[in-house]
């Protein structure tokens, strides 16, 4: 395939093409039956773009189950050799990155824990720049037609001039030109996104079987935020700014919070809240097998409250409490069908997790909470590369 400089390539001509590519991405392998069944287009409109899509490798043909009767089919599949994209994800505690093949598949995952909270804004972006060339050295041999770059921010974004703006867990990130910087270090098209955009859409991919159209998604670590899929369009807002569940204010405690705000979520219920007010309480001889550990983070918490440590459990309840009081009100009123919690709070055990859910279905309008279901992610790594390569792909397949 031919690509314009610095330019991610689509992988379709018209919004037939479109049609076809996302049932396959979506229901593979799936017959052209099926797929005019779907979508309602005629056999013919099937049958010519198919023939275009297979002439130019995007799409192949795999057995269906029943390739050996009378009238055997064909099921179409995406091919996962022809490209690959490549996503870095960086975070506080350091780098994430994958190489996906053009079926969605992870071809090479790689991580590397340092704390770019306490460097400055030049050792972070040569950091970046580091591990994306270490990842790019491990593209197999037979997808070495790289499509592009999926970089995930940690703060709030431009997102068309690839500039990140604001990160309330990086101290010295502030409009930060990362597109520019990085095409014109890799020589290849990059496109930003932010947390919130990348997660819905691997969360999405992973762990939306249903495909259910309405679709929540918590963010939980060393801050909060939400991800939105409403009526089978994903929602970003205005400027790309929509999500930042963190900042809603839930306290009138004069507890400071990154985005210069007093009370937020994530200063009351984020790790480091959990750590900082942990470390408070133990200053007052309370009883805690916590007592005595050398820089406490909010993951021991969250580890000592599942093993039944009382003050870590008590720390970790009235996080999870102001937690499920804010998902409370957003699903109160966007009415997913499908919440889903970081995997991180699951760490704290089942009767912190069981707080939360009483905290949330309080205040949940009692129609919505007879349709909602709530499940705990099991991705633990990788979520914020991963969504970033599978939007990249999305893209792609869309005129």
């Amino acid at each position: 395939m031919s690509k314009d400089k610095l330019k991610i390539y689509k992988f379709v001509t018209n919004g037939t093409q479109s049609m076809i590519l996302n049932q396959i991405r979506n229901h593979a392998p799936i017959s052209r039956t099926t797929i005019v069944s779907n979508t309602n287009l005629t056999h013919a409109a099937v049958s010519r773009s198919v023939a275009v899509l297979l002439k130019n490798d995007i799409v192949k043909e795999s057995p269906l189950s029943d390739e050996k009767g009378p009238r055997r089919k064909r099921g179409l599949i995406l091919n996962p050799e022809y490209g690959c994209c490549l996503a870095v994800g960086y975070t506080a505690f350091g780098l994430e990155g994958v190489i996906v093949d053009t079926a969605y598949q992870a071809l090479v995952t790689s991580e590397r824990k340092v704390p770019l909270n306490s460097m400055t804004q030049e050792q972070v972006i040569q950091q970046i720049k580091n591990f994306t060339e270490e990842l790019r050295q491990k593209i197999p041999p037979n997808h070495t037609d790289c499509i592009g770059l999926a970089v995930i921010d940690p703060g709030i974004i431009d997102i068309e001039n690839g500039v990140s703006l604001f990160s309330s867990t990086l101290n010295d990130w502030k409009n930060v030109p990362v597109k520019d910087i990085l095409e014109n270090h890799f020589n290849l098209p990059v496109m930003l996104f932010n947390n919130s955009n990348a997660t819905i859409t691997a969360i999405d991919r992973l762990e939306n079987p249903t495909l259910s159209p309405n679709l929540m998604y918590v963010q939980y670590g060393r801050g909060i935020g939400s991800s939105l899929k409403l009526e089978g369009k994903y929602i970003f807002g205005h400027a790309d700014l929509a999500g930042e569940l963190g900042h809603i204010r839930v306290t009138a405690e004069p507890v400071p919070c990154h985005c210069g705000g007093i009370g937020c979520l994530e200063a009351m219920a984020a790790l480091p809240a959990l750590a900082r007010n942990t470390s408070r309480m133990l200053l007052d001889n309370s009883v805690s097998s916590l007592k005595g550990t050398e820089n406490l983070s909010g993951i021991d918490v969250l580890k000592a409250a599942a093993e039944g440590d009382r003050l870590a459990t008590h720390v970790v309840e009235e996080a999870y409490t102001y937690l499920g009081q804010v998902v409370a009100s957003v699903v109160n009123v966007v009415n997913p069908e499908l919440l889903i919690f970081d995997h991180l709070v699951g760490l704290a055990g089942k009767n912190c997790v069981e707080t939360l859910i009483r905290s949330l279905r309080k205040d949940i309008m009692e129609p919505h909470a007879k349709t909602l279901q709530i499940r705990i992610s099991e991705q633990e790594s990788h979520l914020n590369a991963m969504g970033g390569a599978f939007a990249i792909l999305d893209y792609c397949l869309e005129k």
